[in-house]
């Protein structure tokens, strides 16, 4: 099944094209592996909470041969990081 950020991309071939270029380059090996990459991308994916980016970078990294469990703990480091932002935007009912 195809994303909503699939069907966005396919109206618009030029912006596509720029953005897979885009992708491409980020995600390539530099400094971090792309293995690496891979998975702060799953990360990222649960903390922005889009669930299409989820299962989309979590079948990548399984057909990369990222494990599930390394997915587990990539989730679970995004989960951390919304619970720590959920505690500070709840610590504005503190405020004077």
């Amino acid at each position: 099944m195809r994303s909503g950020a699939d069907k966005f991309l396919g109206e618009l071939p030029e912006i596509a094209e720029k953005f897979m270029k885009f992708r491409n380059a980020v995600m390539s090996e530099g400094k971090l592996t792309e293995r690496e990459k891979m998975l702060i991308a799953v990360a990222c994916a649960v903390a922005v909470r889009c669930d299409a980016c989820t299962e989309k970078h979590a079948a990548e990294a399984l057909k990369m041969g990222i494990g599930k469990d390394e997915l587990k703990e990539a989730a679970a480091v995004a989960a951390l990081i919304r619970a720590g932002s959920a505690m500070n935007t709840a610590s504005r009912i503190f405020l004077d």
